[in-house]
């Protein structure tokens, strides 16, 4: 099986214009989580990029400045700039905040190392708002083995304590040109023709009383793993009846809520051949009563606008509800 999921992404591995990479595949880690905002929160996030450093700071070329936000080239990796032990504690409760690394050549590429913190003013579960943890790993590391993403997890998941969260393939987005009618439409044929990729924006965690929930309500859909903090967990029954549900597929156990694993490897997966991702299907049945199902749509399906010029997009809200509910327990197509 791997040598076939190995096989199926050299195929899409990505995406490239005169102006750089603007799509590149990867493992991604999402952690969806309220506010950021004291200083226990924050010392988690420290701890989970000091993690990822050790994996990758030689390779981060790229960070923004805090106040700002404006790229700065990294000659040597963090250490060679600000790092956000010397300011993140320090910001007042309440206060927004943002830092992200990546190792493109550009700081606009797209690339398959990146760690992004985002604590926006006041997000939290009670205005319903969420705020973001999420990283990406090259493949090729993630296959190798080079890190348990399931010891990352139980341990990033215990100090931050997030609402919900996710891992899995997904497409990483360009920091430049994210929103260009190339990037947005490839990136929609990609998630149309393989089941098993992950959409992600940065802004995703948002509520909007007026079009619907964000994420706040729960996942999107299933993934290959699936974090759900004791909230969702007693929603669902509890821990030992979605354990029971998920047998035999892995479940761990987490201080906070549990990590469900979709099978042995993340998988392409395809609308042609049913059952390919029946594991995918087994996590989605168990979530679907706290599926995010009232989530904006807008966004994540989009088609070209060729009467708004080559770089103009639309949104397709009827196939982005289709696609969010692939692994829906009365969907059949896989």
């Amino acid at each position: 099986m791997l040598e076939r999921i190995l096989h199926e992404l050299n195929d899409i591995v990505s995406v490239s214009h005169e102006k750089g990479v603007l799509l590149k595949l990867c493992f991604d880690m999402v952690l969806y989580t309220e506010a950021l905002s004291n200083s226990q929160q924050r010392e988690a996030v420290l701890s989970i990029f000091n993690d990822y450093c050790d994996f990758y700071q030689k390779h981060l070329r790229w960070t923004t400045n805090p106040e700002t936000g404006r790229w700065k080239k990294l000659k040597k990796g963090p250490a060679d700039y600000l790092q956000p032990k010397e300011w993140l504690l320090d910001k007042a409760p309440g206060e927004g905040w943002a830092f992200v690394y990546h190792g493109g050549e550009k700081k606009t590429d797209a690339t398959d190392i990146v760690f992004l913190a985002s604590g926006r003013p006041f997000y939290g579960v009670e205005q319903h708002d969420l705020s973001t943890v999420a990283c990406r790993f090259p493949l090729a590391d993630f296959f190798a083995q080079r890190f348990s993403i399931q010891t990352l997890l139980k341990n990033w998941c215990a100090l931050l304590q997030p609402w919900h969260g996710r891992a899995g393939l997904s497409i990483g987005k360009s920091f430049g040109y994210a929103d260009w009618a190339l990037s947005r439409v490839t990136e929609s044929e990609l998630l149309l023709r393989y089941p098993g990729l992950q959409f992600w924006s940065v802004g995703e965690g948002l509520y909007f009383e007026n079009k619907g929930g964000g994420l706040y309500d729960g996942p999107r859909c299933a993934d290959w793993i699936i974090v759900l903090s004791d909230h969702f967990v007693e929603k669902l029954g509890g821990k030992a009846t979605v354990i029971g549900a998920m047998d035999p597929l892995p479940t761990y156990e987490y201080p906070g809520g549990l990590i469900l694993q979709a099978g042995e490897f993340p998988q392409l997966g395809s609308y042609t051949e049913k059952g390919m991702l029946a594991d995918y299907m087994r996590i989605g049945k168990i979530i679907e009563p706290i599926r995010a199902s009232r989530a904006p749509y807008a966004g994540e399906i989009a088609v070209a606008d060729p009467q708004s010029g080559p770089y103009s997009w639309k949104s397709d809200k009827e196939r982005s509800q289709t696609w969010c509910e692939r692994f829906s327990p009365d969907n059949a197509s896989n």
